[in-house]
């Protein structure tokens, strides 16, 4: 083993050295330089490791100073929680005029220069920008100016030209517009406290960054749903693959302002409707009686040529779906033909209306047997890709998934003379048999699906249930 180690060239042990600081701090550092000469030279001539300045709040200020100085000019890596001693400001002060070395910054904004000059953070790559507390009932996307920035109406940031990464957690307006541009490749908006956002912000962001990669928009409750004519022009984020919106309230009229030719993964969760300790959230007052607003528009948009995502892989839809939009969603998914994971979640728990058995049934079906084309009277499989299935919608168990294995799972044979799809090799869903007589279903059922998961509650008590095969 110490032949290996000796061997690992200096720069992939810096590597590893620079995951465990991320992980655990710099005080991980003195253990590991006390293994060998060797490892103690690599830390002590690689100022990089001694940029990664993680903040706790009982660290000694000197060691932190200690470590700025062996960090030399390195690049920093930056991150200082919201709430620190006035022990650490002589330190946080030194930091900040050290800002056109950082390239990575976790930070509030009380931690930003104000009025900052052409060359501060002219390095930096990511930041996440929060507001440090949550903040009571504001205007429309406005805020309050903190303790420490009460003097500032609105920011002055000249933009990180190298900034590609951002994230915004409980901040407005004023102080998102100024960090983005065209060279944002990822986003983040997160909302925390009390604050109703406008859609119209949203848009005035994202015209903003049309070079996007990745869109995570994550507790977000809009004052209005702002319903788009049909003649109302979208938004085109041409090189949008990742797509995440998490407990939103009017998901189908943010996606509808969009236009994503290139979507790879799709997330969409409703809004929990009531205080719930799983999310561990506060919902807005006025959004207690919140209804969810239906799919099916936004199905019938991307099902339109030339705004349709035929590159998505990946779907996730999760107590958003109601009744009438299963339909809907049957003929967009007739138009993936890439999608290889499917997810698709209905408690019911959050919303008023869950989806009954009889139209779970017509989307069990549209799996289990080829359809009927749109355009013409030949019959296709949906989503012939599909390799990954998870379902946590009304079904009889194994009576509505054994005819899907048996269509899409080992050895499936032509039906009416159309090839099958794709094989299916993991399903997550309630397939426990329910009754001795059951269980040769099962059986059969293991038997088609190399991975299949039982998610029922007796597996998890283990009250019986054959869970995974």
């Amino acid at each position: 083993m110490a032949n290996i180690i000796e061997v690992i060239p200096p720069e992939i042990l810096a590597s590893i050295f620079e995951t465990v600081i991320y992980s655990c701090g710099i005080t991980s550092i003195l253990p590991i330089s006390l293994v060998c000469t060797a490892w103690r030279d690599i830390i002590d001539h690689t100022p990089r490791l001694w940029g990664i300045i993680l903040f706790e709040k009982h660290t000694p200020p000197h060691i932190l100073h200690s470590q700025i100085s062996k960090a030399k000019a390195a690049p920093l890596s930056v991150t200082i929680p919201v709430r620190l001693g006035r022990k650490h400001q002589e330190i946080i002060s030194r930091l900040t005029s050290l800002s056109h070395n950082w390239v990575s910054a976790e930070v509030s904004i009380q931690h930003l220069i104000y009025n900052s000059p052409e060359d501060a953070y002219c390095n930096l790559e990511t930041l996440v920008l929060s507001r440090g507390r949550p903040q009571k009932s504001l205007g429309v996307g406005e805020e309050s100016p903190t303790k420490s920035a009460q003097i500032v109406s609105k920011p002055t940031f000249v933009h990180p030209a190298k900034l590609h990464s951002f994230s915004a957690i409980g901040i407005g307006r004023s102080w998102v517009l100024p960090f983005l541009s065209f060279s944002i490749r990822h986003f983040r908006l997160r909302q925390k406290g009390d604050i109703l956002q406008n859609m119209h912000d949203l848009e005035r962001y994202l015209v903003r960054i049309p070079q996007l990669v990745t869109l995570e928009l994550d507790h977000f409750y809009f004052s209005n749903p702002l319903m788009r004519s049909e003649h109302s022009s979208t938004i085109l984020l041409r090189n949008l693959e990742v797509l995440r919106l998490t407990n939103m309230s009017y998901s189908p009229a943010i996606l509808c302002a969009l236009t994503v030719p290139s979507l790879q993964l799709l997330t969409i969760s409703a809004l929990p409707l009531l205080w719930d300790s799983t999310y561990y959230v506060w919902i807005p007052a006025s959004f207690r009686r919140y209804k969810p607003t239906p799919m099916a528009p936004l199905f019938s948009q991307w099902s339109q040529d030339g705004i349709i995502p035929a590159n998505l892989h990946t779907l996730e839809l999760h107590n958003c779906l109601l009744p009438g939009d299963i339909s809907y969603l049957i003929r967009w998914l007739a138009r993936l033909p890439n999608l290889v994971s499917l997810s698709l979640k209905d408690d019911g728990v959050h919303r008023s209306m869950i989806i009954p058995p009889d139209v779970a049934r017509q989307f069990y079906d549209s799996l289990a047997l080829p359809q009927p084309r749109i355009d013409s009277d030949e019959a296709v499989w949906i989503c012939p890709s599909l390799t990954i299935l998870h379902l946590e919608i009304a079904n009889r168990f194994l009576t509505d998934l054994l005819p899907i294995a048996q269509s899409r799972g080992k050895g499936a044979s032509p039906i009416h003379g159309i090839l099958p799809p794709k094989q299916l090799r993991r399903v997550e869903a309630q397939i426990c048999p329910l009754g001795v007589d059951k269980v040769e279903e099962r059986i059969l059922f293991d038997s088609l699906i190399e991975q299949p998961y039982c998610i029922c509650h007796n597996f998890g008590l283990g009250l019986g249930c054959m869970g995974a095969a």
